[in-house]
């Protein structure tokens, strides 16, 4: 893979909004929190664990993990140690994650639990990455132009994987907070990552949040079949900004309504990936906590 030529590495951006905001809470999941001086230390280490296991610049890492702070410190690492990530989850059928692995040319593979026989492959238990080291003696490869793959979903054929350049995710960021008004009249803000790892979606989520200096709270994937529970996170965790497809909202909505409950809402909306009518946006106008 080809080095990245421009200032538009994405964890160097990180590491400067650690440097400016050290003390800020930059991730909140469950009943773990980081400041982004911890988050920034948290993924260095790491970092240095895959130079250690023998990463290169340019190698292709998979993410084999639950939604959790482990997994974006594990994100952060990849890209410390110059190389680029494939998302993915426990319980993908085997055929299919054998073809994402075969086809991205993946050489390590990041995983709570190593399975046998994923030949050519080299898996790291994701506790590795959290033993203590000395980072002093690690020389770290310069960052590759691009940040990650992602595949398609498959549905009509092969899953199709994609590289995405580093600069393109700088790019979206930088244009998603020029457009969101929460950016020019709040100085904190806390946005809620509704998207599993490996949809792209959630890159727009959890790295608007790491490159601002904003709070990244993941959403944990229970909640969203619980809409009592949802708006109560929702308000519980001060939600700022949150994705929304039109379909989910109107569902949140109407449900709230039928059961005599105020649909707590974050002030940003993020509504996406299909039409979102007028009668929906009138509802959402209408809501009182809104």
């Amino acid at each position: 893979m080809d080095a990245l030529q421009t200032n538009d590495s994405l964890f160097d951006i990180f590491r400067e909004t650690a440097e400016q905001y050290p003390e800020r809470t930059a991730l909140d999941y469950r009943n773990r929190r980081y400041t982004f001086r911890e988050l920034l230390s948290a993924s260095e280490r790491a970092a240095a664990q895959l130079v250690h296991a023998g990463v290169s610049c340019g190698s292709v890492i998979g993410i084999e993990l639950e939604k959790s702070d482990l997994y974006l410190i594990t994100v952060l690492a990849i890209l410390r140690a110059g190389c680029i990530y494939l998302p993915m989850k426990p319980g993908l059928p085997e055929k299919r994650l054998a073809y994402m692995l075969n086809i991205s040319g993946t050489s390590h593979l990041i995983t709570a639990k190593p399975i046998s026989g994923r030949l050519g492959i080299q898996q790291i238990s994701v506790k590795q990455l959290f033993i203590d080291c000395n980072l002093d003696d690690v020389v770290f490869p310069p960052p590759d132009r691009y940040a990650y793959i992602i595949f398609t979903s498959g549905t009509t054929g092969d899953p199709k994987g994609i590289l995405i350049r580093q600069e393109s995710v700088v790019n979206l960021i930088r244009s998603m907070s020029a457009r969101i008004d929460a950016f020019q009249t709040h100085t904190e803000l806390c946005i809620c990552q509704t998207a599993e790892f490996l949809f792209d979606a959630s890159v727009g989520q959890y790295y608007l949040a790491l490159l601002t200096g904003a709070k990244l709270v993941l959403l944990p994937d229970s909640l969203k079949s619980d809409m009592d529970a949802l708006s109560d996170f929702i308000q519980q965790r001060q939600i700022s900004i949150m994705d929304f497809t039109p379909t989910f909202l109107s569902m949140y909505l109407m449900y709230m309504q039928s059961v005599s409950r105020t649909a707590f809402l974050p002030e940003t909306i993020i509504s996406c990936g299909e039409a979102l009518s007028s009668a929906l946006a009138g509802t959402v106008y209408g809501n009182p906590t809104w």
